[in-house]
C-alpha cells in the first residue's frame, strides 16, 4: 500500500484541504441554532394545537373566555353609546349582533409568539422572556378585544364589508402580529448587549 508522505513543517492542520475540513464543522455549528429553533417550535406548535384541538376549545373555561370577550366587549360598547349587552358567547345589540367563536379568541396567536420566545436560541434571561410574554400576550388580547369591536362597527355601517374585515383583514393581522411582535422583542434583546459593552469600554 502506498501512502502519502507529509514533507518536514507539514502538519496535519497545514496540509492542503484541512482548512475546508476544519471550516465545515464551524458551517455546522453555525447552522445548528436556526435548525434547532426550527424543530423546537415545530414540536411546540404541534403539542399546543393538538391539545387546543382536541381539549382546550372543548372546555368549560375555554367557553367562559370567551363569553368573558363578549361582556367585556359589549360594557366597551355600552360606554360609547351602544345599547349592547352579552349572553354567553354572543353580543347583541338593536343595530347588530354576532357570535364569538373559536379563532376569534387571539390564544393561537398569543401562544404562537410565546413559543417564538422560547424557541429562540438567543443568551437572554428566562425573566426577560417571561416578561415580554406576558406583556405580548396581554398586547394581544387586547387588540382581540379592539378587533371584536372593529367587527361589531363595520356589521353595523359596512354589513356588506364584515367578512372582509373578518377573514381577510383581521385573520391575516393575527398571522403577521406575533411575528412582528417577536422580531421586535429580537431586536431589543439584541441591542442591549452591545449597548453595554460600548459604554463600559
Amino acid at each position: 500500500m502506498i501512502a502519502p508522505t507529509m514533507s518536514e513543517g507539514t502538519s496535519p492542520e497545514n496540509a492542503p484541504g484541512a482548512d475546508r475540513e476544519l471550516r465545515r464543522p464551524r458551517r455546522r455549528r453555525r447552522r445548528n441554532p436556526v435548525f434547532r429553533f426550527v424543530v423546537v417550535l415545530v414540536l411546540l406548535m404541534v403539542g399546543f394545537n393538538a391539545l387546543f384541538y382536541c381539549w382546550l376549545s372543548y372546555t368549560k373555561a375555554f367557553e367562559s373566555y370567551l363569553a368573558l370577550n363578549a361582556s367585556v366587549s359589549a360594557k366597551v360598547l355600552c360606554f360609547l353609546g351602544e345599547h349592547a349587552r352579552s349572553s354567553g358567547e354572543h353580543l347583541t345589540s338593536p343595530r347588530f349582533s354576532l357570535t364569538i367563536k373559536r379563532g376569534c379568541d387571539a390564544l393561537q396567536a398569543s401562544f404562537f409568539f410565546a413559543l417564538l420566545v422560547i424557541a429562540s436560541p438567543l443568551t437572554v434571561p428566562i425573566r426577560n422572556r417571561i416578561v415580554w410574554m406576558v406583556g405580548g400576550t396581554m398586547l394581544l388580547l387586547f387588540i382581540n378585544l379592539v378587533r371584536i369591536i372593529s367587527l361589531y362597527y363595520t356589521g353595523v355601517w359596512y354589513p356588506s364589508m364584515f367578512e372582509v374585515m373578518h377573514v381577510e383583514v383581521w385573520q391575516v393581522a393575527y398571522i403577521v402580529m406575533p411575528i412582528l411582535l417577536w422580531l421586535y422583542w429580537i431586536r431589543r434583546v439584541s441591542k442591549r448587549p452591545v449597548g453595554r459593552t460600548d459604554a463600559s469600554a
